[in-house]
């Protein structure tokens, strides 16, 4: 005997999708190759990062400069940022067939203080 809630539209709807093939078998399998794709590539990326941490820190400890490393801290970088040289221009390379007098300019002025670094360094050896 077939009760009203066997012959309603809802139930119908219900039965053909669990008695559905793909449903029940491919779609789980989707889910299973696409979220497995998904954690396979998160599982290696921690493998290969803790992988790379430890080869740096066994690299540092046979070379003996994890001892000697000390703390840097962010207002010791920017003192000796102050320190250095600032005076640059950025000047685009000229074209072949453009004229080219701003690019000589800009470089003989780099060489210029360059021999004059130089000329520094050896004053103060």
């Amino acid at each position: 005997m077939i009760s009203k809630f066997q012959e309603s539209k809802f139930y119908q709807t219900i039965n053909s999708i669990v008695t559905n093939r793909v449903l029940r078998q491919g779609l789980p399998m989707l889910i299973l190759v696409v979220g497995g794709s998904f954690a396979f590539t998160i599982v290696q990326k921690i493998k290969f990062d803790h992988k790379r941490n430890q080869q740096q820190v066994e690299h540092l400890r046979l070379s003996g400069l994890e001892k000697r490393m000390k703390p840097v801290s962010l207002e010791e970088e920017y003192e000796k940022l102050q320190k250095v040289d600032t005076t640059y221009q950025n000047v685009r390379g000229p074209r072949p067939y453009e004229d080219n007098t701003e690019w000589e300019a800009q470089k003989e002025l780099q060489e210029k203080r360059f021999q004059e670094k130089l000329e520094q360094m050896n004053k103060s050896r």
